[in-house]
């Protein structure tokens, strides 16, 4: 297990065919907690991996600062909202919720606009999850002008969490699909577990 000055070391210096995101989280986990300093410096380190030329250490960063991240990373996980690889910003979207709230709304609204359906669904699930208390009413309102159905099932997912038994039982009916990947999201979307 790497100490925390070799950590940083490591992911400073190593080739980008290593894993330096992955090291980070297994410093993590090897940790009942944090201490200030070690957060500090771990949520440097995923900031710098905002920035490495693999996708999948953006990826892992992002997903990290979600756990780990405060009101001081949020310009670097905006930044990441705007990665050219939309599997960055898929994530990025969610941590944004996580980590700035209900303060987060405004931006996951504008980046509702995205042209990649996956992202337009990890979006809807944000604004749904930032907990501001317009998000129902501009759900509601963006399912009418919102045209894909892989993007729907965010928008569904977070009404379905309403209660809305409309959307629960439309839910169901796609979840009985022929359509392998229709059917998968709507029993994600529904909250279950395929069998």
């Amino acid at each position: 297990m790497y100490s925390l000055d070799e950590l940083v070391e490591f992911v400073l210096t190593a080739s980008s065919s290593y894993s330096k995101a992955w090291r980070i989280e297994e410093y993590i986990e090897a940790r009942e907690s944090l201490t200030q300093k070690e957060r500090k410096v771990l949520r440097g380190l995923c900031r710098i991996l905002l920035t490495d030329p693999d996708s999948c250490e953006r990826v892992e960063a992002v997903e990290l600062l979600g756990g780990i991240g405060n009101r001081n990373d949020i310009f670097a996980i905006k930044m990441a909202c705007r990665d050219p690889e939309w599997v960055v910003r898929c994530p990025a979207a969610s941590t944004l919720a996580s980590v700035a709230g209900a303060g987060a709304f405004r931006y996951l609204t504008k980046m509702a606009d995205d042209p990649n359906p996956h992202v337009r669904r990890w979006v809807y699930t944000a604004i749904w999850d930032c907990g501001h208390p317009d998000r129902e009413a501009w759900l509601r309102a963006r399912e009418s002008v919102e045209k894909n159905e892989k993007a729907l099932f965010g928008i569904w997912g977070a009404l379905r969490e309403l209660g809305d038994e409309a959307v629960k039982e439309r839910l169901e009916m796609l979840a009985e699909s022929e359509d392998m990947r229709t059917r998968s999201r709507a029993i994600g979307a529904l909250g279950l577990r395929e069998d």
